[in-house]
């Protein structure tokens, strides 16, 4: 049997796919071991299955019920309706949707961009600053026991009239079931950020908001870029989940953020190989640290990542940003999140370390309250 590649490895030992890391559904597929054609046409038919029940339960005795209710408010919602082009076609999505469900935080987080709150999000991501801001905002967030396995019972008794999942999310292999419970959309994730929000406010006909998110963004990188200009660093980002080491590539959105607000990285980050499937992370190895070297170094943490293995190796206290104390620890879920407010977060910390502050510049889950009112103000 061939051995499964690093990608194909995280598609199956992750309880999602997560942010960064991302596997292309292809490897996911193969990790899985399904046939695609069978794996299809169960979901199809737990999706007909599901919806058929949902429509059954809202005929049934107990009219001006609670579901009742809420049928009558989803309808209400979809009265009007728009074309919008998909990867998987046309959907025909309410003007006004009342009752969107979001399959992951990410989604979510651009739901709330726009101006759309969520009913209900999966925690799929497990996005623990992203599942703080949206409880606070009195959004029920639900747990994923199985990433790869969507609950169609679930989603068809919550009453979606829109359906909303990220590009990378596990879920998207079951995006056409889910059509026969409510119209299904993907927002993009690995795309210029910019594209990101301009992408959702494009689906959502929310172009107006998502211009001046955009352009809320483009003032704070003029401030960075001011703050770097005075204050130039370079900048190394490591990581390590499940095991795999990592650095992070020009290609992932982060990049595109050091670059643009004049932030060096390694030659090593800019030249080297990207996983197999995996465009945004370089692997690398604690042999080869020392070509990873820079005025400062970034390491993730969080649910997905592991700081311990990077920062105990001997090569890793060797480092002269190490050895000047100019190593930091960063919230791997924001600064691989690619949704405005992770762009605002990225943004501040990139902020913070032109400004000399140190770690004491590095947001955590105690800031996240501060940062999202202060996101707020700044968007209006």
């Amino acid at each position: 049997m061939t051995e499964p590649t690093d990608s194909a490895l995280l598609s199956r030992r992750r309880p999602v796919v997560v942010a960064a890391l991302l596997v292309a559904l292809a490897l996911i597929a193969a990790a899985c071991g399904g046939d695609e054609n069978g794996d299809q046409a169960d979901a199809s038919a737990s999706a007909s299955a599901s919806a058929s029940a949902s429509e059954a339960a809202a005929e049934d005795d107990g009219a001006g019920g609670a579901d009742d209710e809420e049928t009558d408010t989803a309808d209400e919602g979809a009265a009007g309706t728009r074309e919008v082009e998909t990867s998987f076609g046309t959907v025909e999505l309410p003007t006004n949707p009342q009752r969107v469900l979001a399959l992951d935080e990410y989604a979510a987080m651009n739901m709330l961009a726009v101006g759309i709150e969520p009913m209900q999000v999966t925690g799929s991501y497990s996005s623990l600053s992203s599942q703080q801001i949206l409880a606070d905002a009195g959004v029920e967030v639900t747990e994923q026991a199985d990433a790869f396995a969507v609950d169609f019972e679930a989603i068809a008794a919550a009453n979606p009239d829109v359906i909303v999942v990220t590009a990378e999310s596990a879920f998207v292999g079951s995006v056409e079931p889910l059509q026969e419970i409510a119209p299904t959309v993907i927002v993009p994730y690995t795309v210029p950020w910019r594209d990101v929000i301009g992408d959702t406010g494009e689906l959502f006909d929310r172009n107006a908001e998502a211009d001046e998110i955009v352009a809320a963004l483009e003032t704070r990188i003029d401030e960075v870029s001011a703050a770097v200009e005075a204050n130039p660093y370079s900048l190394s980002i490591l990581g390590d989940t499940f095991g795999i080491l990592f650095a992070v590539s020009p290609e992932a959105v982060l990049s595109d953020l050091a670059e643009e607000v004049g932030i060096e990285r390694p030659q090593a980050q800019i030249d080297g190989e990207t996983l197999e499937g995996i465009d945004t992370v370089i692997g690398i190895s604690t042999e080869v640290l020392d070509e990873h070297d820079a005025d400062i170094v970034a390491v993730m943490t969080g649910v997905f990542y592991e700081e311990a293995t990077l920062l105990e190796a001997p090569t890793f206290q060797d480092l002269s940003a190490v050895q000047e104390g100019n190593s930091v620890i960063v919230d791997g879920d924001m600064w691989f999140g690619t949704h405005p407010f992770a762009v605002y977060w990225i943004l501040e910390d990139f902020e913070g370390l032109a400004n000399g502050e140190g770690a004491d510049a590095i947001g955590d889950m105690d800031d996240v309250a501060e940062r999202w009112a202060d996101y707020q103000e700044l968007i209006g």
